[in-house]
């Protein structure tokens, strides 16, 4: 199982800058991965969630998953080409909300 490699993918982009999302993805993706695994990740690796959102606010892509936060409330939505939000769900729990975002965000490239 290669859960904390999946979950480790945005520092491994900023040491190896040459290889691509979609190839680590696909690399260590694994049957059985899950939003709860994702879950259970972060309530014990705190560390993590930065990686997640700089990786976030660095993609160079017209479309796909995004986690923002406003005041104390995280917005996670499907961003489209039209630049519309589809799935939005608004979290208070930090963990909660980054589990949704990254499990839809490592599906989400598995599947293209």
């Amino acid at each position: 199982m290669s859960l904390e490699k999946l979950l480790n993918i945005p520092k491994e982009l900023i040491s190896n800058p040459n290889v691509s999302v979609y190839n680590l993805v696909k690399e260590y993706y694994f049957d059985g991965f899950s939003e709860s695994l994702v879950y259970d990740y972060l309530i014990k690796n705190h560390c993590i969630h930065n990686d997640w959102l700089l990786f976030c606010e660095d993609k160079k892509v017209d479309q796909g998953w995004i986690i923002e936060k406003s005041f104390f409330i995280y917005n996670v939505y499907y961003l489209n080409k039209r630049n519309n939000k589809s799935y939005l769900k608004r979290f208070l729990n930090k963990d909660k909300a980054f589990s949704y975002y990254i499990y839809n965000e490592i599906v989400s490239v598995y599947n293209s």
